[in-house]
């Protein structure tokens, strides 16, 4: 019978005797540090691999992953989020960059011009207006379907009064890096809601 406050024990479906593991993660990799590991390896997994879309860690996380006893023999997590000084500080740790991935959506059909709605996209050059960045901001935000917004950070600052008044969950507005422009998370809208959620703090 369950006991309140007392975790489930994790049970693992599937023959991994002689594979590589990877666990998958959206945010966090908190949960994944100790026993889904360590269930895996115990099932036979000769290597564990942890991924998470942005792999937010907390202070003492490179450590921990660096342990000896942490069966997790790397973690890949993409460059959304900074993660140099844990890359300093445990090998273990990867990145991948998303502005390689981000073209490929794009060059790949993902961007979509409608007769009827409208480019699901918007192109920004030196010659852009703020006000008409912000109209195509809007206008992406009230389609139906839509579900996620890229955006580059550099250009999200240009209107971040606006980015900042949209907190419906979807479409969700994903802030990602340039070349000439590095990823700075205290920025980040989506971010700063996330760290308040698991820290308490209150950002504006």
């Amino acid at each position: 019978m369950p006991v309140a406050k007392e975790k489930a024990h994790m049970q693992l479906v599937g023959d991994v005797s002689g594979r590589i593991a990877i666990i998958v993660e959206d945010m966090t990799i908190l949960n994944s540090l100790y026993e889904p590991p360590s269930c895996c390896t115990t099932a036979g997994a000769y290597r564990v691999i942890v991924m998470a879309t942005h792999g937010l860690l907390s202070a003492d996380a490179a450590t921990k992953i660096a342990a000896h006893d942490c069966r997790i023999d790397e973690v890949v997590v993409t460059n959304t989020v900074p993660h140099e000084v844990q890359k300093m500080q445990c090998h273990k740790i990867k990145t991948v960059d998303v502005r390689g991935t981000i073209t490929g959506f794009l060059l790949g059909g993902i961007g979509e011009s409608d007769k009827r709605k409208g480019n699901n996209f918007f192109v920004v050059d030196n010659n852009t207006k703020v006000h008409d960045i912000e109209e195509a901001f809007k206008r992406l935000v009230a389609r139906d379907d839509v579900s996620i917004i890229l955006v580059v950070q550099h250009i999200a600052e240009m209107i971040r009064p606006v980015i900042d008044q949209h907190t419906a969950p979807l479409p969700s507005v994903l802030e990602i890096p340039s070349k000439e422009h590095p990823y700075d998370a205290s920025k980040d809208s989506v971010f700063r809601r996330a760290k308040g959620v698991f820290s308490g703090e209150n950002f504006r």
